[in-house]
């Protein structure tokens, strides 16, 4: 069967077996693969735009698409628990241009409002949309998407942590394909307000770089007995200037349905619904749109501009899409790239993959040679020759020249010789004779070797058989080395070994080194080098010495014979090395050098420190301590040593902490010994006294007639007590308070003297006993009976006078008045005639006394004949009847107008009659009214006449 017809049919089959059928409206930037159906196939790439025109968003369009597919894998919830309230501040998880601002968190509302403003998050968020408003407008939350704006009722469902939720696609960034591509979705999945049998469901996709905004509806119910149905979507800027909605979705409009087919409980992933997009329409953005071809080495080549293009690798090979482009809130260059790789397509291996050619330069150090670029033998070494005349084969400097649709441009015209340096890229495109749209493109790769430079070097001509082998440097590595006379040397790296060589076969001492350089195109060079014997100067010494040590430090060489010497002064024995401590100065570091000298002289060294004996000297801040003091830590020259104490003292031994409350008292000497090399010991006395407790208690406060005051629980006995301010106290601490004054704050001193002296302080005050006035006779009337009511509440400014912050009680005693006993109340009591007494207390509990005489006064009650309402005389502008509250607290008054008619009626609880109706109601006129009294319950009227209101 003919290979061609072979080839079409695989292809067909693979048409068949991967269709694609997806929307590509919904990323930035995605690739598709769809295979040709040539004879000699090929792969069509296709790059898909979300939105092919880039502007900047200080305005925007509208356009309606089909719903994307659902992209919420794995989603957060945002946590609102509590209806119509905004969420915390969400991350966006990228930056995001809005009406010319940009933006990296949101806050979301359960009232299907998302907000670039953070002021509002955890706060309420109105649920009222009311009639007649469209966007823009200040009365809806501003910087805001609206998608829709709907009264929900949230938590829904018992489970408010996933009825709003929110993910971010291709947030891994280490995908080169998810940089500048990552998506924000926010979702709503709540039952409407009011209509909680049907759901509100609805998305918001912002799409990173592009700064497209998507919202999609798949379920919303017109709820018309809430709100009439009305929902909003749309958007508007932070000014509440600029903003917009589709036609028939503002809160203008009627109520409206998403196009869906689904009932209640619908998924959001349901196919149904509507997308309203809202597209930047702004500035036109600089951008600019490229495809790549991986070179295999990390170099991505140009291929064209041109969103669709053709390729057929004879390998796996990576093709990059690139969308670059800068504006208003890009002001970097953002780059958005899509990889896909593109494998062979199957029965193209019938045209063979060409060879790398390898030439030698034509010029030593010219850089560039001759090739023959003809491979047509070997591309079409599958086919007959009798076919080979059904094949166009060119040959390009690029891969751009060689993938035009239409046919390659700018071949190569002579193939051999063709003379190009090393690296250069060679393009073969094999078409289709009868139909070159039908094509495949192969590459191959021209490398330069140039004649090497064989020539190579070592350090030096002449080397001790003790030195450190040599290493040549050579133009051009990868060769190999070679030696005469018996010598060794590795014949890849050219490392000469010096003392397996020795004097070499004829005992000269003398070799000659050949290095070859690796093919292919090789030369050769020679290197002389002389080799002679030497002695080895290596030789052990002590690294320390302390110098006070008894044996001398020295030397173990390694070849007997040379010289020993030393630095800075010191002895030291020529032929052995032996150093003569005696010589040295401690804390110095001396250089011994034992030295050969000859043709090969050698020389080694070696130090040695003289360390002084270790410095023990410690002090504490103290010689003397009382025992209540901190525990004394000591100061050392040098650490890590360990500290004693005599005398059963208590002590830290790795610090040398006394513990001066459990070493008891006397003098005690601490010594420290030094744990170092050269170690010594050193000793301090220290004396520790013991500290007498001076507390003792005291009474804070006391009367001026009180008993004179002493101090108790004195803890420790025989120190001596003080007193300031001028008093005077004994050695038992009794204040005589004949010689102090009220109102004087003393301070009690108990001390003890002597090298560990203590004293404390308590301080009395003698408090100022307070004046109780006396008062004239208290009188009131009769009530029948022969007591009286009697209201002491008014009082308390005769008795206090201008004293202040005192406690004033009435008792019906004196012994009580002395004890502050059962107090009487203040309100009015009835009593007969005889006294009580006041007594008068300050916050320290000094109080004084006075008597207050009570008289039963016999009273009558007085009815006036007229008052006026407007009279200056303030007694005289009511109908006040004196003492009738007092003796008779139950009667009842009643007022009557000339015509007969109630016009007020009062007792004891009411105010007087102030000549309106009923004391609230109109002003009464001018003239002559009647009343009638009732005393103390009685039936009948005790009273009856007339009073004369003058207006």
């Amino acid at each position: 069967m003919n290979k061609k017809l072979l080839v079409l049919i695989a292809f067909l089959i693979a048409v068949f077996n991967n269709s694609y059928a997806q929307d590509l409206q919904c990323q930035n930037l995605e690739i598709r693969e769809v295979p040709s159906t040539c004879v000699i196939p090929y792969t069509e790439l296709v790059a898909d735009f979300l939105d092919i025109d880039y502007k900047d968003t200080d305005t925007y369009v509208i356009t309606s698409e089909p719903t994307c597919p659902p992209e919420l894998a794995q989603t957060t919830g945002v946590g609102i628990v509590a209806d119509d309230d905004w969420s915390q501040v969400i991350s966006l998880g990228f930056t995001f241009c809005y009406y010319g601002n940009m933006y990296d968190q949101i806050i979301v509302s359960d009232n299907g409002v998302v907000c670039f403003d953070l002021d509002e998050a955890l706060q309420y968020h109105s649920w009222v949309i009311g009639t007649g408003i469209t966007l823009p407008t200040p009365i809806w939350q501003q910087n805001s998407i609206f998608a829709p704006y709907i009264d929900t009722l949230t938590p829904a469902d018992g489970n408010p942590t996933n009825a709003i939720r929110f993910d971010i696609i291709n947030q891994d960034q280490s995908i080169p394909a998810n940089v500048g591509n990552r998506r924000f979705i926010i979702e709503w999945d709540t039952p409407q307000f009011s209509c909680t049998s049907t759901y509100f469901k609805s998305r918001i996709v912002l799409y990173e770089t592009s700064n497209v905004i998507d919202i999609m509806v798949s379920e919303k119910d017109v709820c018309a007995n809430w709100q009439a149905g009305r929902a909003v979507i749309g958007i508007q800027n932070k000014s509440a200037t600029r903003g917009m909605s589709p036609l028939n979705r503002g809160a203008d409009g009627a109520a409206w349905d998403p196009r869906r087919t689904g009932g209640p409980g619908t998924a959001i992933d349901q196919p149904d619904g509507e997308l309203w997009r809202f597209i930047p329409d702004g500035d036109q953005l600089d951008y600019n749109f490229a495809w790549f071809e991986d070179t295999g080495s990390g170099i991505w080549n140009y291929v064209s501009g041109d969103p669709t293009i053709n390729v057929s690798p004879d390998v796996t090979t990576s093709y990059k899409a690139e969308l670059t482009f800068q504006g208003e809130c890009t002001y970097t260059p953002s780059t958005i790239f899509e990889i896909i790789q593109v494998d062979p397509l199957q029965n193209v291996t019938d045209i063979q993959v060409p060879d790398n050619l390898i030439a030698c330069e034509t010029v030593a150090g010219g850089g560039s040679a001759d090739f023959d670029l003809d491979q047509e033998a070997l591309l079409l070494a599958d086919y007959p020759t009798t076919d080979w005349g059904n094949f166009n084969i060119t040959y390009h400097t690029t891969l751009e020249d060689s993938n035009p649709i239409t046919g390659g441009i700018n071949p190569i015209t002579t193939l051999n010789p063709y003379n190009a340096t090393t690296g250069t890229t060679i393009y073969v495109r094999i078409e289709d004779t009868n139909d070159p749209a039908c094509f495949l493109n192969r590459s191959f790769t021209l490398t330069v070797s140039s004649l090497d430079d064989s020539s190579f070097t070592y350090p030096e001509v002449q080397y001790c058989s003790a030195d450190q082998n040599p290493t040549p440097t050579t133009t051009e590595p990868g060769g190999t080395y070679a030696v005469d006379n018996g010598g060794v040397v590795d014949n890849l790296t050219g490392d000469f070994n010096l003392s397996a060589s020795g004097n070499g076969t004829d005992l000269s001492g003398l070799f000659t080194i050949t290095y070859t350089s690796p093919d292919p195109c090789s030369t050769s060079s020679e290197f002389d080098i002389a080799i002679v014997s030497t002695n080895d100067a290596n030789f052990t010494y002590p690294t320390s010495a302390c110098i006070a040590d008894v044996a001398n430090p020295i030397a173990t060489p390694v070849s007997i014979g040379g010289t020993f010497s030393v630095d800075n002064g010191a002895t030291i024995d020529t032929t052995t090395g032996e150093l003569d401590l005696s010589s040295t100065t401690a804390g110095t570091t001396y250089t011994i050098t034992h030295e050969f000298t000859g043709n090969c002289p050698e020389s080694e060294n070696q130090t040695i420190l003289i360390m002084p004996n270790d410095d023990a000297t410690f002090s504490y801040p103290l010689t003397l301590y009382c025992d209540d003091a901190v525990n004394p830590m000591p100061t050392t020259a040098t650490n890590g040593g360990i500290f004693s104490i005599n005398n059963s003292g208590v002590i830290d031994t790795a610090t040398g902490e006394i513990d001066l409350l459990n070493s008891g008292y006397g003098t005690f000497t601490v010594t420290y010994t030094t744990n170092g090399t050269c170690s010594s010991t050193e000793n301090f006395d220290v004396t520790i006294e013991e500290l007498k407790d001076a507390t003792f208690d005291y009474p804070s406060v006391v009367c001026s007639y009180d008993d004179n005051p002493t101090a108790t629980n004195i803890t420790t006995t025989g120190g001596t007590f003080s007193v300031d301010n001028g008093g005077s106290i004994d050695s038992n601490g009794v204040l005589d308070l004949d010689s102090t004054t009220e109102g004087i704050t003393y301070t009690i001193t108990y001390s003890f003297s002597g090298n560990c002296p203590s004293s404390e302080n308590q301080t009395v005050t003698v408090s100022e006993t307070p004046t109780a006035n006396s008062t004239t006779v208290l009188n009131s009337c009769d009530n029948g009976d022969g007591s009286a009511n009697f209201d002491i509440s008014n009082l308390s400014t005769v008795i206090l006078g201008t004293q202040t912050n005192l406690t004033l009680t009435y008792h019906s005693s004196q012994d009580d008045a002395n004890d502050g006993t059962d107090p009487m109340v203040t309100t009015p009591e009835v009593r007969a005639s005889g006294d009580i007494y006041a007594r008068v207390e300050n916050t320290d509990g000094c109080f004084s006394t006075a008597v207050i005489p009570l008289i039963v006064d016999n009273c009558f009650i007085v009815i006036p004949e007229g008052f006026s309402p407007n009279s200056p005389n303030v007694d005289n502008q009511t109908f006040n009847i004196t003492n009738i509250n007092t003796m008779f607290p139950n009667y009842k008054i009643y007022i009557y107008n000339r015509l007969g008619n109630e016009v007020f009626s009062g007792d004891a609880t009411k105010d007087d009659w102030n000549g309106k109706l009923n004391n609230e109601g109109d002003v009464l006129p001018t003239g002559t009214y009647f009343y009638g009294i009732k005393l103390n319950d009685e039936q009948d009227l005790s009273y009856r006449g007339w009073v004369y209101l003058m207006q």
